[in-house]
């Protein structure tokens, strides 16, 4: 009797010690379960940092180059010479090699008339903020009629900012900025030829001068 008392004790004890091993053996597992997935949300989290980083990079890096464009613009202005002086030198510019040659009065009232919208454009330039000269320098730049979804593009603000822009450029300098509607009625914007022609004459001119004394 004794004997199967031990018996029966043995084997219970036996049975604890494998429900016990059998609990260790769950709760190791879920733990190492549990380890795996957070490694794997960790794997995630650093990825996306590193994804995030490079797409900061790339913005900043776009900041940085459209900054460039702005300074070099604002330097451009701001270093010119007095108006008397400018338009001396505009005025010895073979600017008449590239327009018909017109008889008597009819010349000077067009040189008088061409004279007038200049100064008003050149007064206008420099009523102009830091970032209604961008969208000038925008459209000075590019042979393409932009829209505001171009512009909204290049300049890195939204569409309503730019329209606003526009507006105010228009209402300071009413000659400069054009427009032409599409059968859409999406408005591209651009500045004619001969206009652009002469501001990037007196804005950049001097340093395309120097270049071709140097080549």
């Amino acid at each position: 009797m004794q004997k199967s008392i031990m018996v029966f004790n043995f084997l219970k004890r036996r049975r604890d010690i494998e429900k016990k091993f059998s609990y260790l053996h769950d709760s190791l597992s879920d733990s190492f379960s549990k380890i795996k997935e957070d490694m794997h949300g960790v794997g995630e989290w650093i990825k996306h940092l590193d994804d995030t980083k490079n797409d900061h990079y790339e913005k900043l890096e776009d900041v940085d180059s459209r900054l460039r464009v702005v300074e070099e613009f604002m330097h451009n202005l701001t270093e010119q010479r007095p108006m008397e002086k400018v338009s001396k030198q505009l005025s010895k510019h073979k600017q008449t090699a590239v327009r018909p040659k017109q008889t008597g009065g009819v010349s000077k009232q067009l040189s008088k008339q061409s004279e007038g919208v200049q100064t008003d454009i050149e007064k206008g330039l420099f009523s102009l903020t830091a970032m209604e000269r961008t969208v000038v320098w925008s459209l000075l730049n590019t042979d393409l009629l932009l829209s505001y979804g171009d512009m909204e593009r290049i300049l890195g603000k939204d569409q309503s900012t730019v329209r606003g822009q526009i507006n105010n450029i228009k209402r300071k300098i009413p000659r400069l900025i054009l427009e032409k509607s599409e059968g859409t009625g999406k408005k591209r914007f651009y500045i004619n030829e001969e206009e652009k022609r002469d501001i990037l004459i007196k804005y950049i001119g001097k340093k395309q001068k120097t270049i071709k004394s140097e080549s």
